[in-house]
């Protein structure tokens, strides 16, 4: 339904209704500027402080992600805009802290908002509540508080829409100037961008106003991107969006994801753009029973194949969410096939141009979305929203055609339960991500003085605010930690796979719980790969991150045992972070290995060995001595513990022994200890015979971290 409203509202009116618009963005987005980064903030941000060193190609510089290593990051499915507009918060404020980021990209929800009003003025008749309604949806509010492109991207796309629009339709040659500069913003904010600019040459030509002018004003965003495609190709050798082809090879029409793309967009429809239950509030009576009747049993069945492991809860969420999802479906399909029935005199033509163009806005994006994208995320669903909610605000009131409510009640309600909803899962999502930093601020204090290298498989935000405290990313094949290096890793979320021959000889060192901090969980609002809802409930600890310990005797990864004649080896300094440590010897016959060992007066240290004796070759059993010795300084060495045991081809069970070092009982503080493996007779052939040994270090008191 078309506006009743003139074709210039009066000004006091606009600039009210943009003043009570532009508040109430202000006051569910500056509360949150402290937000914790996540997601692929970290690349933009990585890429923004790149212009300070390459302003021409701030993208070009090795990226690691993911584990995978990749030459350079130009590559990425990200256009470089972002970066700029980063780098501009940070050389203004001159700080790269969330809060200046977050207040600096403040001013893209102001910019949706604003264009949202004035599309929603043209399409229908309560632009201000629709605006309102738009900017309160969870996947707006939500996004309203990330430094990523998407929110950016939707603030050029509306302006651009908004002013092609009022600019053909007003015959105003600087509003069209100004759209094709907004734009071509949005194409290099984000690629998408190009698929969006044939919708409105779709509108030119509803409208019969597709002429050259029309065209020529959306020539730039192509021109400008064939301009981008062959300087990159100068640099790059090769075309820089077709860097990430791999990616449309992995995902593109496989069907799998298509169905669980096309299962996860109807819940997400249902709980990401409004009120779970906002059907009930959209349609008459007769509509919604007949609506309900359809959608009900169809949701019921999806949840039967699709959610049969989710816990009673989240199945009746995806119940109502899948059915909230499929009745707005049918009521946007509903009015557009009305209005494309509509009789094609041409006092309706407007009603058959907002239709036609609604519809091929929505649909176009929706089909994309679905065919193009691994997984669903709410984000994704920004450009959906003012499309789908234009139809159904004017499928709300086109019984009443003439005169429209002063007052839409229906509509206040909803927006005010949506807003409700958005709230609540705007406060759980940022203390979610608030908790990655926060274990972070943890990890920091407990081993800040920890005398060791620190290393990272993590990716996301988490990754971001461990190199922020020292800590070393790890690619899927870097063997660079050393013996008693920590390795952060999570269990869940943002891992990734560590090279073979590290993952052998780690040690858990410590657990440390992400907290539940409220029963609502926004992991799949992100990532509908965790579950095919955009929220769910849950009490269970949904991600633990590990702390490692590279095994003491680790000199170099790969690891290999020693091969050669009887030699002594010199392993790391022993650390003991005040834990337990579960480390591996392989140690071959009449073989010694020496660590260093620094112990004060006062400590005694226990050592708990388990000796598993096994043989590589078959013969006759032999038996074997396993020693652990003291060494002095001079050389001199001092037999702590001996066992002889049998070795037998097939090995034995461990057995366990307890061996205590203190210092006080010595004559001198030892400044290391030796282990080695003797024979009692020489062996029949020259194949190795290898002794295991397994200790857990617990001394009687704590060497706090940095103590001699």
């Amino acid at each position: 339904m078309t506006s009743t409203a003139s074709p210039r509202a009066p000004l006091c009116r606009d600039i009210r209704s943009l003043l009570i618009l532009g508040t109430f963005v202000l006051l569910n987005t500056v509360p949150y500027c402290l937000r914790a980064l996540h997601l692929d903030e970290f690349l933009y941000l990585t890429g923004a402080l790149g212009v300070f060193k390459n302003p021409l190609f701030p993208q070009d510089f090795p990226l690691l992600w993911f584990g995978t290593e990749n030459a350079t990051g130009g590559f990425h499915s990200h256009p470089p805009f972002m970066t700029y507009i980063l780098w501009s918060i940070i050389a203004l404020t001159g700080s790269n802290r969330e809060i200046s980021l977050h207040l600096g990209f403040t001013i893209f929800p102001l910019v949706a908002a604003i264009a949202t009003y004035y599309l929603a003025r043209r399409f229908t008749g309560y632009p201000l509540w629709a605006a309102l309604l738009i900017a309160a949806t969870p996947a707006c509010l939500v996004m309203s508080h990330t430094i990523m492109s998407d929110m950016a991207f939707q603030a050029f796309l509306l302006a651009g829409f908004a002013c092609f629009i009022y600019g053909l339709d007003r015959d105003d040659h600087r509003r069209l100037a100004l759209s094709s500069l907004c734009l071509t913003l949005a194409c290099f904010t984000s690629y998408q961008g190009l698929l969006f600019v044939p919708v409105l040459l779709l509108y030119a030509w509803l409208t019969g106003k597709l002429k050259g002018r029309a065209v020529a004003y959306c020539l730039p965003p192509y021109l400008f991107f064939a301009a981008f495609m062959t300087v990159g190709f100068l640099h790059y050798n090769q075309f820089p969006p077709l860097g990430g082809k791999v990616w449309y090879q992995q995902y593109l029409f496989r069907q799998t994801i298509l169905i669980d793309n096309a299962v996860g967009t109807i819940t997400f429809l249902g709980g990401a753009l409004l009120f779970p239950l906002a059907t009930l509030l959209l349609a008459d009576e007769r509509r919604k029973l007949l609506g309900y009747f359809l959608a009900v049993p169809f949701a019921v069945g999806l949840a039967y194949h699709f959610a049969s492991d989710y816990s009673l809860i989240n199945k009746i969420i995806f119940i109502v969410l899948a059915t909230n999802g499929l009745m707005l479906l049918i009521g946007f399909l509903r009015h557009t096939l009305r209005g494309l029935a509509s009789p094609a005199r041409r006092t309706v033509l407007p009603r058959r141009t907002e239709a036609l163009f609604l519809g091929a806005w929505f649909v176009g994006v929706l089909l994309f979305y679905m065919v193009c994208a691994d997984a669903v995320r709410a984000r994704y669903m920004l450009c959906l929203i003012p499309p789908l909610l234009f139809t159904l605000i004017n499928s709300m009131y086109e019984a009443n055609e003439r005169p429209l409510p002063k007052c839409p009640r229906r509509l206040v309600a909803l927006w005010a339960l949506t807003w409700l909803t958005a709230t609540a899962v705007a406060i759980s999502d940022y203390k979610f991500v608030g908790a990655y930093r926060q274990f972070t601020e943890y990890f920091d204090q407990t081993y800040h003085d920890f005398p060791y290298a620190k290393w990272g498989g993590v990716e996301s935000g988490l990754r971001y605010y461990l190199e922020a405290v020292g800590v070393k990313t790890l690619s899927e094949n870097d063997d660079s930690p050393r013996g008693l290096d920590l390795v952060v890793q999570p269990d869940k979320i943002f891992k990734y796979s560590l090279a073979q021959s590290l993952e052998a000889e780690l040690s858990l060192v410590e657990q440390k719980s992400i907290p539940p901090a409220t029963p609502l969980r926004t992991i799949s609002f992100h990532d509908s790969k965790f579950y095919l809802l955009p929220y769910f409930f849950s009490r269970r600890v949904w991600d633990t991150i590990n702390v490692y310990q590279v095994n003491v005797l680790v000199d170099q990864l790969p690891y290999a045992t020693i091969t050669g004649g009887l030699r002594e080896r010199v392993y790391p300094t022993l650390w003991t972070l005040g834990r337990e440590s579960k480390l591996t010897l392989r140690l071959p016959l009449r073989y010694r290995i020496q660590y260093p060992l620094r112990l004060p007066r006062d400590v005694a240290a226990s050592f708990y060995l388990g000796v598993s004796p096994s043989a590589s070759s078959s013969g006759r059993n032999r038996r074997g001595i396993f020693q652990v010795a003291a060494a002095y300084p001079g050389g001199g060495e001092a037999i702590l513990h001996s066992r002889s045991i049998s070795l037998e081809t097939n090995g034995t069970a461990p057995l366990w022994d307890k061996v205590t070092i203190d210092a006080e009982k010595l004559a001198a503080p030892p400044i290391g200890l030796i282990f080695e493996a003797l024979t009692e007779a020489e062996p029949e052939n020259d194949e190795a015979v290898v002794g295991i040994a397994n200790f857990i270090i617990a001394p009687k008191r704590v060497i706090a971290p940095g103590a001699p």
